[in-house]
């Protein structure tokens, strides 16, 4: 039997939950539950949500729809105030057994993601939240750091780190209830065999190999149609491409590794997306990739990129 999952994003429309330092708690959790629900989809299991909008769902209405779907567990997502700082838990005071080890468990992995980036662990705790009274069935809400704490906000605002949360919350989901995996495991040969079919890629290259700018500035000009003319492979060329098109800032050697900033950025322009804060910022480049589904989990900008990732984005992108 399928297991289901209501995620509930709280607030929204004209109720913005908690605010401070330009944010609203009603548009984060909004897009952390979004991106929770589209990386369980590699597992076997229902999910809805509470709103996909930002529209404001009476409580009522949200504990009732989890109740008719006769979910296997809620799971509402917030973000905290009142000047404290780190991550907790709630579920109601009259929990069962099966809701608190559920709880146990997704917090031992929220826990232990937050204390790696230094934030205090608040603890598992008890309210009568209406959300938490109202539900059949096992209800956690989670408070993911404290809007109006300057660092915490900080993180919040980093479309990465909202990434990674999400990622982290599907995770210990996936964990918590033993959910089956829907895809395969992943490939990279096969990717890279893929753009060799297609002609992207001549040569052979092993998976953890490095991806250096020669390569992928010719592999990306063969997407672009944007052919080097002259006898053999002109790597400085193909780089020159990439700088006339606007693609790329400024000039690269062709031996030098890409970096997974430096990558993100040149897709993201070729893609014709573009993050709109002021100077570079690599995170909120992967970041991009990571909203469009092009990158499931997130990487460090600096970070060397190898071929098997490099094909498995770029196919991804391509639809191949």
């Amino acid at each position: 039997m399928t297991l289901s999952i209501m995620i509930d994003p709280g607030h929204g429309g004209s109720d913005p939950g908690a605010r401070g330092y330009g944010l609203q708690e009603k548009d984060i959790v909004l897009e952390i539950a979004l991106q929770t629900e589209r990386l369980l989809q590699a597992y076997i299991v229902s999910i809805q949500l509470t709103r996909r909008d930002d529209v404001n769902v009476l409580i009522p209405t949200r504990t009732a729809r989890a109740n008719q779907m006769g979910a296997d567990l809620y799971v509402s997502i917030h973000v905290n105030a009142g000047r404290g700082t780190g991550f907790e838990s709630f579920v109601h005071p009259a929990a069962s057994p099966r809701t608190v080890d559920i709880q146990w468990r997704i917090h031992r992995e929220m826990g232990l993601f937050y204390a790696s980036n230094g934030f205090v662990d608040r603890g598992r705790k008890t309210a009568n939240f209406a959300v938490l009274r109202q539900t059949k069935m096992p209800a956690v809400l989670l408070e993911n750091l404290f809007i109006d704490h300057p660092r915490d906000s900080a993180y919040l605002k980093d479309p990465l780190f909202r990434s990674e949360i999400a990622q982290m919350l599907a995770l210990s989901i996936a964990n918590t209830l033993q959910l089956p995996q829907r895809q395969p495991a992943w490939d990279p040969a096969l990717e890279i065999e893929r753009l060799r079919q297609t002609g992207l890629v001549v040569n052979l290259y092993h998976p953890n190999d490095t991806l250096l700018w020669g390569q992928y500035a010719t592999v990306l000009n063969r997407v672009r149609n944007r052919p080097v003319f002259g006898s053999g492979w002109d790597p400085e060329r193909e780089i020159g491409l990439l700088l006339e098109d606007g693609l790329l800032a400024s000039p690269r050697l062709p031996a030098q590794p890409v970096r997974w900033g430096e990558f993100a950025t040149v897709l993201n322009r070729l893609r014709q997306r573009w993050v709109e804060v002021p100077g570079w910022d690599p995170r909120a480049e992967i970041g991009l990739l990571i909203s469009d589904g092009l990158l499931v989990t997130s990487r460090d900008p600096w970070a060397t990129i190898s071929w098997g990732e490099f094909a498995t984005v770029l196919n991804r992108y391509l639809n191949i």
